[in-house]
């Protein structure tokens, strides 16, 4: 960039979850005031769910690209982003903003994220990446940021009705949850990880996740960090109703001790209790195989049944903006 020209930022935002005024009135005076040139405003599209966008703004220059509009525009964003070294800043809108959580961000005011956006530091993190393959045999590579699996958690979105997530965002996925449950059958799933042994577990799903944390403030992985290098495994099996209320009552405790537990990073592992209904792995590469196709999401979106996923790790591959940790 010549001494002369102004540093370039651009925003990608879905104009059905958040409007360019309400952006705009939050990312101008900011920009301006940080020695910015005209900001670059990208809108994603019923074709373009923010990847294309993502690569305008790269050609164009921008220094920053920030993402508003739900975890799906964030992952097709920093899909273009990875490996740049330039850094994505997540501006909240949508339902879950899950990246945001895991970085600590969850609660932020869009005046604050904007402020992170020019001003907070830049922090390398993992990015997750898989191969879909459908019930035809077709494969699919995409890029995850949080998690992606197959069964429960993808049932659960499917029966998430959309005008309930208007009205009560995550909350509409308790309902969804509820229905999923009901519906649910333990299947058999061939999960490999690394070079160990692959094995058979009775499951209603299994999730491979970058990070642990869930809305609304639900630590389902407390070992899982976003920049280790490590995919972390759940997989959930409860056999009764009962065993279901036995799961989440522990999840429950085990989540009050946590938030006591803040200041230590780890927290609690799972592994301090026993339970065939809920199992955790790690590795750097995952292999799941249902015995039949199952609904898959990624990071939030559901792409209908999967045959096979596999899953590995780019590490520390993304560069993001986060907030400056007070003393």
């Amino acid at each position: 960039m010549a001494p002369h020209e102004r540093a370039i930022a651009a925003v990608v935002y879905n104009p059905t979850k958040i409007t360019r005024d309400e952006l705009e009135s939050a990312v101008a005076p900011v920009a301006l005031a940080a020695g910015f040139g005209p900001t670059l405003w990208l809108e994603t599209t019923p074709e373009d769910a923010g990847g294309e966008a993502a690569r305008r703004a790269l050609a164009a220059g921008a220094q920053v690209v920030m993402a508003a509009g739900g975890d799906g525009t964030v992952r097709e964003v920093a899909e273009q982003l990875r490996s740049s070294d330039i850094p994505l800043a997540l501006l909240p809108s949508g339902t879950g903003n899950v990246l945001a959580l895991n970085l600590d961000m969850g609660k932020f005011t869009l005046e604050r994220a904007v402020d992170v956006a020019f001003h907070g530091i830049t922090k390398k993190i993992d990015v997750g990446q898989l191969v879909l393959e459908d019930p035809d045999g077709h494969t699919m590579q995409h890029t995850f940021l949080v998690a992606a699996g197959l069964g429960l958690d993808a049932a659960t979105m499917e029966e998430t009705r959309p005008q309930a997530k208007q009205k009560v965002g995550v909350l509409a996925y308790a309902e969804g949850g509820l229905r999923a449950v009901v519906k649910s059958k333990r299947t058999p799933v061939h999960i490999g990880i690394d070079d160990r042994r692959p094995f058979t577990e009775k499951v209603h799903m299994v999730l491979v996740a970058n990070c642990g944390s869930f809305p609304p403030s639900l630590v389902l992985l407390p070992d899982a960090s976003i920049d280790d290098g490590i995919l972390d495994v759940l997989y959930i099996g409860p056999r009764s109703f009962w065993g279901w209320l036995r799961l989440w009552g522990r999840v429950a405790i085990d989540n009050r001790i946590i938030l006591h537990q803040r200041s230590s990073r780890r927290g609690v592992s799972w592994r301090t209790w026993k339970s065939k209904a809920f199992e955790y792995a790690r590795g750097h590469s995952v292999t799941i195989h249902p015995e039949n196709p199952l609904p898959c999401q990624i990071d939030g979106d559901t792409f209908g049944d999967a045959a096979r996923m596999r899953f590995w790790i780019d590490p520390q591959s993304l560069a993001v903006k986060v907030h400056t940790p007070t003393a």
